[in-house]
């Protein structure tokens, strides 16, 4: 497994302003009976799991306006000290999820009307009022940062009112220099770090079980440069 999570990525360096080929480990949470993983971006109970590739027949041809977001909530005292639980502690109902995919496809259709079959929803959480969905483009190249978005619902109407897209900080690598060819393998990388793994004790949420469960989170510091074969601290890379 540990080999199995060994991958080759394209790092941009932003001192050296160029983009360096590593073999780093991706990092993932291995339950303690072995058998199972959680990735590691679903460590949140409060987040519901969605995974669907969004589909459409045809875009929508109207100007999408961002609303201003309202981030300070008003909470009273007597809120407080009752222990009212927080409305970002409710659960997102089936039939509430059902209203973001739909919102989530609308906004697509809309703003990137072109995209059918290009984005992923991956998960919806609440968030000071609002839902916030999480869209990832459906494929996977060797950036260590891929393209998201980031859709902000309103959790009354279920409408899009704002969102982000990483498209504009990405753009910024491609005035990077070209990553040097290749020349070490996965194999040979893996032999060099191989010792260098970490597998830590943490409780993560389960999704499948509904309950937090004994993981091994299994990282490494350290990366294998793919074009020299040195083995590198990735932080140094930053």
């Amino acid at each position: 497994m540990a080999k199995e999570q060994l991958k080759w990525i394209e790092f941009p360096s932003d001192e050296q302003k160029k983009i360096i080929p590593v073999y780093g480990v991706e990092e993932i949470f291995v339950t303690n009976d072995g058998r199972s993983t959680i990735p590691i971006e679903l460590d949140d109970p409060f987040y519901v799991k969605i995974d669907e590739i969004i589909f459409w027949d045809e875009p929508i041809n109207e100007t999408f306006e961002r609303k201003e977001i309202r981030w300070i909530e008003d909470i009273k005292a007597e809120q407080a000290f009752s222990n009212e639980p927080s409305p970002d502690s409710f659960p997102i109902t089936k039939e509430e999820q059902d209203r973001c995919v739909q919102a989530v496809k609308d906004f697509l259709r809309q703003v990137y009307p072109h995209d059918t079959g290009k984005w992923m929803l991956k998960t919806l959480k609440r968030n000071k009022g609002y839902i916030h969905a999480k869209v990832r483009a459906n494929y996977r190249d060797y950036r260590v940062f891929q393209r998201k978005l980031e859709i902000i619902i309103d959790a009354n109407r279920f409408q899009v009112v704002n969102y982000l897209d990483t498209e504009m900080m990405l753009q910024t690598f491609d005035q990077f220099q070209k990553p040097d060819k290749v020349t070490v393998t996965k194999e040979e990388a893996f032999e060099k770090i191989k010792e260098l793994f970490e597998l830590k004790p943490v409780y993560v949420y389960d999704f499948e079980q509904k309950q937090y469960v004994l993981c091994g989170k299994l990282d490494c510091q350290y990366g294998v440069h793919a074009a020299g074969g040195e083995v590198i601290l990735l932080d140094e890379l930053i």
